[in-house]
């Protein structure tokens, strides 16, 4: 209910009726489990009753946009908890974010081996395992850099700014098929 209300309220705010909405935009996930159930349901309800389209977006792909002007690796880090994290590694490439691979859950000294050279963090794994990161890049040949913790999460503006290209197109997904992206069973 408080999720609703805070909804309506920012239309209000912002002098909007929900039949202004033309479409919706989801961060899918990974991220905490019932956070994402939430969130995609309500978005999902709100695609369905309004008979509009909907876009998700991976949460991992919008943190790595805040890195989008970083020269080396940029690499999301959320906290999967023991040792974990969820992680992608992009490339900005002419002002186009590129994923290099696949999306993973994996430990932290894992994707660390994975990495050279400089490499941008982003995400709330960076707390917990900052440490590790240096520690791993006075072995490895990794530069990291840490980016502020107003980085860290996945922001509304740039679900919407990823979604725009099939937005305008018109690219949507099913919203029946739609689901959180948990990479974690």
């Amino acid at each position: 209910p408080n999720l609703i209300k805070s909804i309506d309220s920012l239309l209000k705010a912002a002098g909007w009726q929900f039949s202004d909405i033309g479409c919706f935009c989801v961060g899918l996930g990974p991220g905490s489990f019932t956070g994402l159930r939430i969130g995609v349901t309500v978005m999902k309800g709100f695609a369905l009753a309004s008979k509009k389209p909907i876009k998700g977006i991976p949460s991992l792909d919008a943190i790595a946009y805040e890195g989008r002007y970083f020269k080396g690796t940029i690499c999301p880090i959320v906290d999967a908890k023991k040792e974990m994290v969820y992680a992608a590694a992009y490339k900005a490439e002419r002002d186009v974010l590129r994923r290099k691979g696949a999306y993973m859950v994996v430990k932290v000294e894992e994707l660390l081996k994975k990495l050279k050279g400089e490499a941008l963090f982003l995400g709330d794994g960076i707390v917990p395992y900052k440490g590790m990161i240096q520690k791993a890049s006075r072995r490895d040949g990794l530069k990291p850099v840490f980016a502020p913790s107003q980085s860290w999460y996945p922001r509304a503006d740039v679900l919407v700014n990823l979604c725009s290209k099939d937005i305008l197109s018109g690219k949507f997904d099913d919203v029946h098929k739609l689901n959180p992206f948990y990479l974690h069973p």
